[in-house]
């Protein structure tokens, strides 16, 4: 019997190259964790312009406070702890009507991309309708609750991921998604934003 070996190397493992003078091997971390940072910062800013900034940040802040993370605890949830703290000093301070209308735009411009790809006029209204609902429905959430949807579902983040990032238990984070979920569903069966 053959048995495959995991080929990817362990985040921790990458950390310590890092630490021992490799410096090229953090950007093996950027390449893994990148995209995912980047919707997670897209989808609280709404401007591509600011999440490519705030990624930046992260990084470049990761990258300094490197030599103070506990290679025994997931990087993820540490690196996304960082992207929170730093949307929400360095470009939270956006009022609440800018912010929204910035994520209004930001995906209403993604709509219309994949309403190119859409094989109906009425298959892209309704995703369309569908999708400004959702938005709407998560900006009327409570943000303990927002942010958990966001870490869980946008950014891909496990449970326990998305609680270390929050600095809550697992259990806690699980109640706010089961909240939020139930939220959404009773908002868009409202038909309120």
């Amino acid at each position: 019997m053959i048995v495959q070996e995991d080929t990817e190397e362990s985040d921790g493992s990458i950390i310590t190259r890092v630490r021992g003078g490799e410096l090229a091997a953090f950007r093996l971390l950027v390449d893994r964790y990148g995209d995912r940072l980047y919707r997670f910062c897209a989808l609280r800013l709404g401007q591509q312009a600011d999440a490519e900034d705030a990624v930046q940040d992260v990084f470049i802040r990761a990258y300094k406070s490197l030599k103070t993370y506990d290679v025994e605890k997931p990087f993820v949830s540490w690196l996304f702890a960082i992207a929170a703290n730093r949307v929400k000093t360095s470009y939270g301070r956006k009022t609440e009507a800018r912010l929204r209308f910035d994520r209004s735009a930001a995906g209403l411009y993604a709509e219309r991309e994949q309403e190119l790809e859409a094989s109906s006029p009425e298959e892209s209204a309704l995703n369309a309708l569908a999708a400004d609902a959702l938005r709407s429905a998560l900006a009327g959430l409570p943000k303990d609750q927002s942010r958990a949807i966001e870490l869980y579902y946008f950014s891909g983040l496990s449970a326990a991921e998305g609680a270390q990032s929050m600095a809550i238990g697992i259990e806690a984070f699980k109640s706010r998604l089961f909240r939020a979920r139930n939220a959404l569903r009773a908002r868009l069966k409202r038909g309120q934003p």
